[in-house]
């Protein structure tokens, strides 16, 4: 009866917290986050979707703090945008109970490191199946190879459609932005083997173009390390507060580094930072201002987040769907008028997302077009039903929005990395 009580007050207490509009924003989401353990706890689905959906409300930042200075000098045409907090997802504390080491693979720059990593989780994990099963390690290993087989020959074939047509997997004509194809290459020349001493990093593409991108790393004690780069020849200073990457080229050109801010580098194509110089001399910003409004609009506390303008939620998609079909589908779906997905990594993971509409009629169509969805795979299979209770799909308040929301517990989560 205790339990009970302490369970109820606690609930009344962090619901009193999302009432409160004034609450610090990383108040709100620990009470967001404590809730759907609480509300796990006395099995209330309908309070769970309730609170998942007061993720967007208010406390809403006034500030770009958690968005690095430089990246506000970009150029207009980057229309997509993401941020990671090294930081926060480093030390955030549901990998500790995990005997893999997420951290270390999101952020290791060395492959073979990674390959080993997952090598010996498999192993750990066919040893585990090998001693509830009362079989050997070896026959575990062969039924996860031939398993792993099956799901890549499913994949990689075509397979009948409806009508007995053939379906193909969407595909995306996607090329590697610059700070993911340099971000390791810098911190080599740094002596650093992976990012987890870095505090965050930022980039920005073109949806048409993604070789037209740009990056901006925050790390620490910046200054000592760009001077023993040039010191060691892993930089070329090419004069005061820019340097460029020793043998590296992007899309044809060097990749050049320039520091605006404290301990911040910016890093772009040679004709991409010229005019982002020209623009922090003015101290005039010219980043996309779609990309500075949905930014404002995402809590400083998430672990990462992406947002896209209306052109870049509208433009991206699968390269080899029909002209019809892409029509079809723009007929039916509300025209985003911006995008929004924000990730919190804590003792759970949740991903939250928001496109911004002005067309309501289409938002709830496709709200009770995904509800129905997922209601047809509920009820049947218990082991669904955990991956689904999670799940939520509705209309913001004012109808302007879709929201989505996910969230991993941490039992859940370890069942995903034990798969």
């Amino acid at each position: 009866m205790e339990v009970i009580e302490r369970r109820e007050c606690a609930i009344e207490h962090f619901e009193a917290v999302l009432d409160e509009a004034s609450a610090p924003r990383d108040v709100r989401t620990d009470a967001i986050m404590r809730l759907l353990s609480l509300y796990e706890d006395v099995a209330d689905e309908e309070a769970t979707r309730r609170t998942l959906r007061q993720f967007w409300g208010h406390g809403r930042p006034t500030s770009l703090r958690h968005v690095p200075y430089s990246a506000r000098y970009f150029s207009a045409e980057l229309d997509v945008f993401f941020v990671v907090d090294i930081e926060r997802v480093h030390q955030a504390p549901i990998w500790k109970s995990f005997d893999f080491d997420v951290p270390m693979f999101l952020f290791t720059c060395d492959d073979a490191a990674r390959d080993d990593m997952v090598a010996q989780h498999r192993v750990r994990r066919a040893e585990r199946r090998a001693a509830e099963q009362g079989r050997t390690t070896a026959e575990v290993l062969a039924d996860m190879d031939a398993k792993a087989a099956q799901w890549k020959e499913a994949r990689s074939s075509t397979n009948p459609g409806p009508g007995g047509g053939f379906t193909t997997p969407p595909t995306f004509d996607l090329k590697e932005p610059i700070f993911a194809a340099t971000v390791c290459r810098i911190a080599q020349a740094f002596g650093d083997p992976d990012l987890r001493a870095w505090k965050r990093v930022a980039g920005a593409m073109s949806h048409q173009n993604m070789e037209r991108s740009m990056g901006v790393a925050e790390i620490p004690n910046l200054e000592s390390k760009l001077v023993a780069a040039v010191a060691n020849g892993a930089l070329q200073a090419l004069g005061p507060h820019r340097w460029s990457l020793s043998g590296v080229e992007y899309a044809g050109q060097p990749v050049h580094l320039v520091q605006l801010d404290t301990e911040e580098l910016t890093i772009g194509r040679a004709d991409m930072i010229d005019p982002v110089l020209e623009a922090r001399s003015r101290r005039r910003k010219q980043w996309h201002s779609d990309i500075e409004r949905l930014g404002v609009g995402i809590p400083q506390d998430v672990g990462f987040f992406v947002v896209l303008t209306a052109a870049a939620a509208t433009g991206m998609g699968p390269s080899n769907v029909r002209p019809s079909t892409r029509q079809l589908m723009q007929a039916l779906l509300p025209t985003p008028k911006g995008v929004q997905l924000a990730g919190v990594i804590g003792d759970r993971v949740g991903v939250f997302s928001r496109l911004h509409t002005d067309d309501p009629g289409k938002a709830r169509m496709l709200v009770t077009m995904a509800r129905w969805v997922i209601a047809q795979q509920s009820g049947n299979d218990p082991r669904v039903d955990r991956w689904l209770r999670y799940l939520d799909v509705a209309e913001a308040e004012d109808r302007q929005a879709l929201l989505g929301s996910y969230v991993l517990p941490r039992e859940q989560l370890r069942i995903l990395l034990d798969e």
